[in-house]
């Protein structure tokens, strides 16, 4: 017979021996499953079956599995599912417009808007450029909150905003008639350059984070190309430090933490300003903000 310590051992061993079997199984399933099933449906299906509400507050979907599924391979899966998936998400117009209100009604500045440095930057551009007639692009505006109110400090300067979708810039402007409002795919490099060479600095508070990560690198060399300064306040994993990382790590419901100063050093651009931040109830998570020059 065995001993009461020896057999808790054996069943350790037995349980690790499981997981190191099952678990290549479990992922070769799962990622079939979800690789077939991106290929086979439409995005206003995947939309319905797998990301109802997962980015708002609408009404949830009845398929949870598929939403835990999905969130589990999304960054082992082909780059053109990839954006598939963005699209049937983010992209959708009832969760971009559902989400951009959600945020809206938290107003702005918000409880957490003392932290993030990145809106002195903006302040301090916005000052110094008070009296002319430069454009000025939020881009991922969602709901327009933050460049409204940024919008107030100068009657000179043209306030841009921009999203994925007709219905967000749509919702961004029956909120805020006063701003010029677009519809734009930053993945784009020919649409992402035809803002930079309009408008002399474009800013971006939480939406660079979902670009993939080559899409990035394309959207600081657009930026550059049209000779634009920017502006970010970007989340960045709290174990990583953004000063020094050089590719781009996963972490979570199509978030990466991007090596922003990388890519805009590596784009022509020279580091103005950067510092880093986090909120108390959120250890998990910094936030890089960064302004960028020509």
């Amino acid at each position: 017979m065995f001993s009461p310590e020896a057999r808790l051992r054996m069943f350790g061993f037995t349980k690790k021996a499981a997981k190191t079997f099952l678990n290549p199984i479990l992922y070769l399933t799962t990622y079939l499953y979800t690789y077939l099933f991106a290929v086979l449906f439409s995005e206003s299906k995947i939309h319905e079956l797998v990301y109802r509400s997962h980015l708002s507050s609408s009404k949830k979907t009845a398929y949870p599995v598929n939403t835990w599924l999905f969130c589990r391979n999304y960054y082992i899966l082909p780059r053109s599912i990839q954006r598939k998936l963005i699209s049937s998400s983010m992209g959708n117009d009832e969760e971009g417009v559902a989400w951009a209100e959600h945020y809206r009604r938290k107003g702005f500045p918000d409880e957490h808007s003392h932290v993030n440095f990145a809106y002195n930057y903006l302040k301090e551009y916005i000052d110094k450029y008070v009296h002319l007639d430069h454009h000025i692009h939020q881009i991922c505006a969602s709901s327009g909150r933050e460049v409204n109110y940024f919008s107030g400090f100068s009657a000179s300067l043209v306030f841009e905003a921009s999203d994925l979708t007709d219905a967000i810039a749509d919702n961004i402007k029956s909120s805020y008639p006063h701003l010029d409002c677009y519809t734009i795919d930053i993945s784009d490099p020919n649409q992402v350059l035809l803002v930079a060479s309009r408008c002399r600095l474009l800013f971006a508070f939480g939406g660079l984070q979902y670009l993939l990560p080559e899409d990035l690198e394309v959207f600081f060399k657009a930026c550059m190309k049209g000779e634009c300064e920017i502006i970010i306040s970007e989340p960045i994993d709290s174990s990583i430090s953004p000063y020094s990382l050089k590719k781009s790590v996963p972490r979570g419901n199509f978030s990466w933490s991007h090596p922003y100063i990388h890519l805009a050093n590596k784009s022509g651009y020279k580091v103005y300003k950067a510092s880093t931040g986090y909120i108390p109830e959120h250890p998990w998570a910094q936030s890089l903000f960064a302004h960028f020059k020509l």
